[in-house]
């Protein structure tokens, strides 16, 4: 582009050759635009200088780098910078929380900060986390002491011992077809070796079985269960059970 101005050629050419829109050639020429003194002259103890405007691709790019800088929402602490001192100073001296409610209420109390934007909690706490404010997280006293919870994890290598419940018929969720059971065992509270209790009970009627079983092993459920279809072989249709 630089040499095509140099060449003398105009804006609409310097765009044809280009393949660029007009405004964007324009604002380009317009942010390099430079007045480059070509002479000076003496005359009667007075200088005269002669000059003309250029174009200067590096005048240019950093002129757009400035402006850049100026671009987009200027936030919350732009328009507000007064609350953001006030709270750290609250939170610094009097050892105040960063909520705004409490920092929001003692503002208006003393009428200042008007009618401009105040943050959230969220906010704050993010720009304390951040180092943007002067309160660092050591200055909170609650939030040191504070655990984060663990956050939920998936077990990708976790046994899958049957048809998931989210696979199961859709009769059986609706409760209108009768033989579909769900099984479980009641344990004590003394040893798990000793005999439990295996419960099965109808999902349409809430009718309820309860046979008691060894212990809690695969295989005397297993046995029990297998007795039960035996016996009950035309009542049954499906048997629901967790995956323990």
């Amino acid at each position: 582009m630089k040499a095509f101005y140099d060449c003398g050629l105009s804006n609409r050419e310097i765009v044809r050759r280009l393949d660029r829109a007009p405004q964007t050639i324009n604002n380009e020429i317009e942010r390099g635009r430079t007045y480059q003194i070509k002479q000076r002259q003496k005359y009667k103890d007075r200088i005269y200088e002669y000059g003309a405007f250029d174009y200067e691709p590096e005048r240019a790019q950093l002129q757009y780098e400035e402006n850049r800088l100026n671009c987009g929402p200027k936030g919350i602490r732009a328009h507000n910078p007064e609350f953001f001192e006030g709270a750290d100073e609250k939170m610094l001296g009097d050892h105040w929380s960063p909520e705004p409610e409490a920092l929001i209420l003692d503002a208006k109390r003393r009428d200042t900060y008007e009618d401009k934007p105040l943050p959230c909690t969220t906010m704050l706490y993010a720009w304390i986390d951040k180092g943007q404010l002067k309160t660092r997280n050591i200055h909170l006293q609650e939030k040191c002491r504070r655990r984060p919870k663990n956050k939920l994890y998936h077990r990708s290598h976790q046994r899958v011992l049957g048809m998931s419940i989210n696979e199961r018929p859709p009769e059986v969720a609706t409760r209108e077809e009768f033989g579909h059971w769900e099984i479980d065992t009641v344990i004590g509270s003394k040893d798990k070796s000793e005999p439990v209790l295996l419960t099965l009970v109808e999902r349409k009627t809430r009718f309820e079985i309860l046979t008691l079983i060894e212990n809690t092993s695969a295989q005397a459920v297993t046995r029990s269960i297998r007795c039960l279809q035996t016996q009950l072989e035309s009542y049954i249709n499906h048997i629901q059970i967790d995956n323990s």
